[in-house]
């Protein structure tokens, strides 16, 4: 649970646009702008937290575009944002992005519209996917996966932490608890005792057992991810990515690795790394729910009927027994979980789930 009384949320970003000319038409261009967006919200929420004042508005970011779909020119033509350093920020950013994707010619000029509010889930409502623009923050946590996010109590929750070089997060006391820990180092490193974790790295905690400190080695920012779940097991393990064992994923053109294989955990945390067009076919997962966060790359994933463009930083959760496909558009990584475990097996050639069955025709 969040600490009540504490949260400080990030500015969710409502991604809208239009281009500044008429050439093209506009909701084909409104809709290629969005896409743009998307694809770049670790950009634009990274600015957003580090912006030297609270973010809450409207801000017009204009840009000029120039040969092969590179930005000749960009600059902020209104900003109610209150954010101080946030639009300096952004144009930096814009300016090294590559818009060939917006099918515009050179000397055009494209408007990106900008809104930056709090959004929260109605009463009643459930949510998919988990994009950047909705995850909130309480100082160094952002909260991808939990039941506020989503709307529902999910069988795994997921938050990111994030240290400067120079914070450090102490021990937490655990010995209360009846979920079992999981922090999968994306960026920087800390000391476990005498071993280093570093990116790619997971150090698992059973039941009872306490969070240790985490200091930032070598004064370096520190990012992980920490997952929780129900469990049973006990004791501390710690598993360096680099001594995983590799699975081919069978005709999806991707590979798995299995973090907490024999570990004794309950959950199962995998690295999928995929190549362009890496395909999943529609399955079902009939106990378990399947929790994904992107680590880089895009895909096109559908679950049940609706279908999802995600991006790096989005997280989604696939309640179980519910039908679900995926497909990479680039190649990407994405950090998948499974609350319990199970399914993971089924890469090393072990247990399977069913696939989703295909409706009978009427004829």
């Amino acid at each position: 649970m969040r600490a009540a009384g504490k949260s400080m949320a990030v500015a969710a970003l409502l991604l809208a646009g239009a281009p500044a000319f008429a050439a093209d038409d506009d909701a084909a261009m409104g809709k290629r702008v969005q896409d743009v967006l998307h694809a770049h919200q670790q950009d634009v929420f990274g600015c957003v937290q580090g912006a030297t004042s609270k973010v809450a508005g409207e801000m017009l970011v204009r840009v000029m575009l120039g040969e092969d779909g590179k930005v000749a020119k960009a600059d902020v033509l209104k900003d109610q944002s209150g954010g101080g350093t946030l639009g300096a920020c952004l144009v930096a950013k814009i300016k090294a992005w590559d818009l060939t994707s917006l099918k515009a010619a050179a000397g055009d000029q494209v408007v990106f519209p900008l809104v930056f509010k709090p959004e929260k889930l109605a009463k009643g409502e459930k949510r998919i996917l988990v994009p950047m623009a909705v995850q909130e923050s309480q100082g160094p946590q952002r909260f991808l996966i939990d039941e506020e996010t989503v709307g529902e109590a999910p069988l795994a929750t997921i938050e990111m932490l994030t240290l400067a070089g120079n914070q450090a997060s102490p021990p937490k006391s655990r010995t209360d608890s009846e979920e079992e820990m999981v922090l999968y180092v994306l960026d920087g490193g800390f000391k476990l005792g005498p071993e280093t974790v570093g990116a790619g790295d997971v150090v698992w905690l059973g039941a009872h057992s306490d969070r240790p400190a985490l200091n930032p080695l070598d004064k370096k920012p520190l990012k992980l991810i920490e997952i929780r779940a129900h469990g049973e097991g006990s004791g501390q393990k710690i598993v360096h990515g680099a001594d995983v064992k590799s699975y081919p994923i069978a005709g999806a053109k991707a590979t798995a690795r299995l973090l907490l294989e024999g570990t004794g955990a309950k959950l199962a945390v995998q690295e999928i790394d995929a190549e362009p067009d890496a395909t999943i076919p529609t399955h079902k997962h009939t106990a378990q729910d399947e929790e994904l966060y992107f680590v880089s790359g895009r895909s096109t994933t559908t679950v049940g009927k609706q279908t999802f463009e995600t991006a790096a930083g989005d997280a989604l959760r696939i309640p179980a027994n519910v039908a679900h496909s995926m497909k990479m558009v680039d190649q990407g990584r994405v950090l998948q979980v499974y609350a319990p475990g199970g399914p993971e097996q089924r890469f090393k050639g072990g247990a399977d789930e069913k696939p989703a069955k295909k409706k009978k025709s009427s004829k």
